[in-house]
């Protein structure tokens, strides 16, 4: 069995020289960096995980963080749409 993680986006940014954050809530499982999905046609991965200005390693269930993400542009992520990664 696969642990599926589902992060619902609540805002997106795109600094120039990082890359693509997405801001939002955890629904589901356990979010960590290295964890791959595809988000629009295009396969991504947590290249970094920020919480009230910390750098994670990992985030859980409830909790709210930015996730930079490979691969995405801003016009990727809607807005309160959910992402499953794995």
């Amino acid at each position: 069995m696969t642990n599926q993680t589902t992060f619902q986006a609540e805002d997106v940014f795109s600094i120039v020289g990082r890359g693509t954050i997405v801001v939002g809530k955890l629904i589901e499982g356990v979010a960590r960096k290295g964890m791959k999905g595809v988000i629009n046609g295009k396969q991504s991965e947590i290249l970094a995980i920020e919480a009230q200005n910390q750098s994670l390693e990992s985030i859980t269930t409830g909790m709210s963080a930015g996730l930079l993400l490979s691969n995405i542009e801003k016009d990727d992520i809607q807005k309160g749409n959910t992402y499953r990664f794995q």
